[in-house]
């Protein structure tokens, strides 16, 4: 018989103190006999366990090709002439193109002009039996065609965009028009956004699917009652901050690496000193002036992905902070030379002297998305971290060992962990599984440390993208869950079971909540529309002016003539680009309603500030 699959995709990036990123590589695949009615054949491939051939519709399973052993298939594609020429087509992550001419009995590698051998996905055209064409894309960025069905192949131009130091996953599955022979329409969705080419790949034009406004991460201030301040990190408009509770939000980009800051920490005692950490891809960057700028202090001397940020409740005394590290498909070393020793780059790694020092833990070669301090860390000395991959770990002396608490639901699957913030009294832990069968998926609860758990009903039907617990939880039992299908869920009952807000738009990516929340019942919900607000406790919402430029670190503007870039001092993305030839010109792509160009010219020189439905681009 056929092995299950559990699912269409490995998962990779995920959770990090704000929402559920999947960075995926397809590794199940079917396709289906154009002639199904007629010869019943079905071709399956299922990661790590190869290629599956049905011709009784699915009752029955042979396996078949061997000549791929080892590599995950990506696409299946069946000739349309099938019945005739019995030809399949097979990509593989990491072995390249494959073809069958005799219905899959045996393959050949068929790679002649392709270098990437990671391929993702092979797509052949609607009137593939006359033109013969095909093309195919690949994780780190190529594409390739071929006329000749696949004998040989050329390279094409990808879409005029840098690729993102975080995934070396970037182009995923093409798709083609039915119309193609017409319209030459292809899609291709990719790490850095969905392109379109209406040249057969020849040219690409970005197709806006990303709002600007897209929140990665909220934090709000401890002392939000007085500040009325929240942080939030966007995707691709760097790190932002509110000090009039959401009314109005400026950009905080001075000295940070790049746009595209994640999981936010914010020190306890932030109102005397305004200490904010945010994971990046290159590691925490640290402010200590409230955001006005940023430093850089790389974990063991090494750029790693900080999927999760958390500092001490003690951190004004005793500075320590401890980072999640998944480097998964980012191209960052997998390992270090530290003190003598090769250490993973994946893991726990704690920072006693506020980020200028760091040390590996025992939790060490694991992918992490998640920390949590025990708010009684000072004496109890207690963390917890949880990994996709392994599950939930516990340490009990400051994070220097670690023991994996392996039963079900913490053997793996893990994306996020929070404590009770009177966990010293009720030891209970929550954690979430955002993805998987309806069975396991959801938000747990444990009130003995992690020894059994207890689901909240009402969540195993939602992928979890984040929550967060009311500071008076042991009183008021509030918490609040960010959905992918169902908007903001609540408890009113310590977590034992979970109701729909009236904020029910979906995608909402991540949560906080007000530090003096019991007497303001303030929340904070980042939409794919916005970032709203609550002060009644989840009954209404109001969605806040959200409105700053997108601190882009990858070119938008094509340049056509003689230009030249100066870098400006400072800034994560921020660029001039000049000419003195007279009838050079730049190409800016954009999708939108209503475009404003403000600026000044003059006979020599011509200065023009771009707003985009009234966001500054």
């Amino acid at each position: 018989g056929i092995p299950s699959a559990n699912a269409d995709y490995e998962l990779g990036h995920s959770h990090a103190e704000g929402p559920l990123v999947l960075d995926v590589v397809p590794r199940n695949t079917i396709a289906f006999s154009p002639n199904f009615p007629l010869d019943q054949t079905i071709f399956v491939g299922l990661a790590g366990q190869g290629l599956f051939k049905s011709t009784n519709g699915g009752t029955t399973w042979v396996p078949i090709g061997g000549e791929m052993a080892g590599y995950d298939i990506t696409t299946l594609v069946v000739s349309p002439g099938y019945l005739v020429t019995q030809t399949v087509y097979a990509s593989t992550y990491g072995g390249g193109i494959f073809v069958s001419t005799n219905g899959g009995t045996t393959w050949t590698a068929r790679n002649s002009g392709i270098n990437d051998l990671e391929t993702i996905s092979i797509v052949l055209s609607p009137t593939f039996l006359t033109d013969r064409t095909a093309f195919v894309s690949t994780a780190v960025g190529e594409l390739y065609t071929s006329t000749d069905r696949g004998l040989t192949w050329s390279a094409l131009s990808g879409p005029p965009r840098e690729l993102s130091e975080q995934t070396n996953v970037h182009y995923r599955r093409l798709g083609i028009s039915p119309n193609f022979k017409n319209d030459h329409i292809l899609f291709l969705p990719t790490f850095e956004g969905m392109w379109k080419s209406n040249t057969a790949g020849t040219t690409w034009r970005y197709s806006e699917i990303l709002p600007t406004s897209l929140v990665r991460s909220l934090s709000v201030s401890p002392a939000y009652g007085q500040d009325t301040t929240v942080f939030a990190s966007t995707y691709g408009g760097g790190m932002v901050r509110t000090q009039d509770a959401a009314q109005t939000w400026v950009p905080l980009t001075t000295g940070m690496l790049n746009g595209y800051p994640d999981p936010t920490a914010i020190s306890a005692s932030y109102a005397t000193s305004p200490v904010v950490f945010v994971g990046t891809v290159w590691g925490p960057q640290r402010t200590l002036n409230g955001g006005a700028s940023w430093t850089f202090n790389p974990v063991l001397n090494t750029p790693v992905f900080a999927r999760a940020v958390a500092l001490s409740p003690e951190f004004s005394g005793d500075y320590t902070l401890a980072v999640g590290v998944d480097n998964l498909e980012t191209g960052h070393p997998p390992y270090v030379v530290w003190n003598g020793h090769v250490v993973s780059t994946n893991g726990v790694f704690i920072s006693r002297s506020a980020g200028n020092s760091w040390v590996p833990t025992q939790l060490n070669g694991v992918g992490v998305q998640s920390v949590a301090f025990s708010p009684n860390f000072g004496a109890d000395q207690v963390i917890y971290a949880s990994s996709l991959y392994y599950g939930l770990y516990r340490s009990v002396n400051g994070g220097v060992n670690w023991t994996r608490l392996g039963t079900f639901p913490t053997e793996c699957c893990v994306s996020r962990v929070v404590l009770s913030p009177s966990y010293a009294g009720d030891q209970t832990v929550f954690i979430s599984r955002p993805t998987g069968e309806p069975v396991a998926r959801g938000l747990y609860k444990s009130v003995n440390n992690g020894s059994s758990w207890q689901r909240a009903l009402g969540s195993e039907d939602v992928t979890l993208l984040d929550f967060v617990l009311s500071p008076d939880f042991a009183n008021d039992g509030v918490l609040y869950v960010a959905t992918l299908e169902k908007g903001v869920l609540k408890s009113t009952d310590g977590g034992a079971t979970l109701f729909q807000t009236n904020l029910t738009d979906a995608y909402v990516t991540a949560l906080d909540i007000s530090a003096n929340y019991a007497n303001d019942e303030t929340v904070y919900a980042a939409t794919y529309t916005g970032i709203y607000r609550s002060e009644d406790g989840g009954s209404s919402w109001t969605q806040t002016i959200y409105r700053t430029r997108v601190e882009e670190d990858r070119a938008s503007i094509t340049p056509m003539g003689s230009w030249s870039v100066i870098s400006v001092a400072n800034s994560s993305a921020g660029f001039v680009l000049y000419s003195e030839v007279p009838g050079d010109s730049l190409r800016f792509d954009y999708a939108g309603t209503n475009v404003a160009l403000i600026g000044g010219k003059g006979s020599n020189f011509g200065i023009i500030d771009v707003y985009l439905d009234g966001v500054f681009m």
